[in-house]
């Protein structure tokens, strides 16, 4: 019986997909003279950004830096998917086990995520920060087992990305595709679960 779930942000928790395209978008012209349609960077969405730095063949470290400086101009497109205060107070309600588990540092996830209100509903967060190893690593779930005190087998996580469900499936722990924030072109044969909008991860009690 699951008990326990965990969520990734982007994508899941928030519909930041616009936002992200729009300030890497504008980074690469900017810094890099690369002029990319959104379309042409839609490979961006749901991997790690040291993998979408090398696709483009831009220094890492300083695209990232220079990635993250833009987000301010797109920050206003940026929304808590629909459904999402009520399952995650639905949940709180029934005393189940709430955990984030991110790719963002501690820094980003209070500068660009606390506002909107939703992290607060969560007892538990992992951040980049905690682990050494990422997703699709298992660290970052296993890291947030141990600050649960959670058993693998009765935990859920929740996600859009193939680096999710490949670390979930390494950490041993159940993957619930959120459908409403996936590309779904076939890679997510090996998931659990295929949740239409957020309230379905209720019918998981």
């Amino acid at each position: 019986m699951i008990n326990t779930f965990l969520f990734d942000i982007d994508s899941t928790l928030l519909d930041t997909e616009h936002a992200n395209l729009g300030a890497l978008k504008q980074m690469l012209k900017n810094h890099y003279g690369i002029d990319k349609s959104l379309d042409e960077l839609e490979f961006a969405l749901g991997i790690p950004a040291h993998k979408i730095m090398a696709e483009l063949n831009v220094p890492f470290e300083e695209s990232v830096e220079l990635w993250d400086a833009q987000m301010p101009d797109f920050q206003h497109l940026v929304k808590v998917y629909p459904g999402i205060f009520e399952t995650l107070d639905q949940l709180n309600a029934q005393q189940q086990t709430l955990g984030v588990v991110t790719s963002e540092s501690q820094p980003e996830l209070e500068r660009l995520v606390y506002p909107y209100g939703v992290v607060q509903k969560f007892a538990y967060v992992v951040t980049a920060t905690d682990t050494n190893k990422h997703k699709p690593e298992p660290d970052p779930i296993w890291k947030a087992l141990e600050k649960t005190g959670a058993n693998a087998d009765n935990t859920i996580y929740i996600s859009d990305s193939i680096y999710d469900l490949q670390s979930a499936k390494a950490a041993g722990v159940t993957f619930g595709l959120a459908t409403w924030g996936a590309h779904d072109r076939g890679q997510f044969t090996a998931a659990d679960y295929k949740l239409q909008q957020p309230t379905y991860i209720l019918e998981l009690l």
